[in-house]
């Protein structure tokens, strides 16, 4: 199962995904912040990261700039509000993004996004 860490400023958030993934059999990482994100990266690579748009300091588009710069490689999936559209990702110069999710989500979102990154 895929090493998977969660970037939300939400604890409920990060709650509840933690609960579904760690119940699908995934390890679980949190962090509440862009510094604490890249901080256990420095520690432990995962295998794919999701992370919350809006946060206070660096928000969600700024941190998956900042993740790819440290693991290049590395699946990051958004959790958002709204829709993404493809221009919104041009527009924010992300040109691999793996998925996103939009919130309020189901635990069966958060588990198929997982599975189709995982393929």
């Amino acid at each position: 199962m895929a090493n998977i860490m969660i970037v939300d400023d939400e604890p409920d958030v990060r709650l509840v995904v933690r609960m579904v993934l760690e119940k699908a059999g995934h390890e679980v990482v949190e962090a509440n912040g862009a510094e604490e994100c890249i901080e256990r990266l420095s520690k432990a690579p995962v295998d794919l990261v999701f992370v919350d748009i809006r946060m206070p300091g660096m928000d969600g588009w700024q941190m998956v700039k900042a993740i790819k710069k440290y693991q290049e490689n590395i699946p990051v999936a958004m959790l958002t509000v709204e829709p993404l559209t493809q221009e919104t990702l041009e527009g924010k110069e992300i040109k691999d993004l793996a998925d996103y999710i939009t919130k309020p989500f189901s635990s069966e979102d958060i588990v198929e996004v997982v599975k189709q990154i995982s393929d």
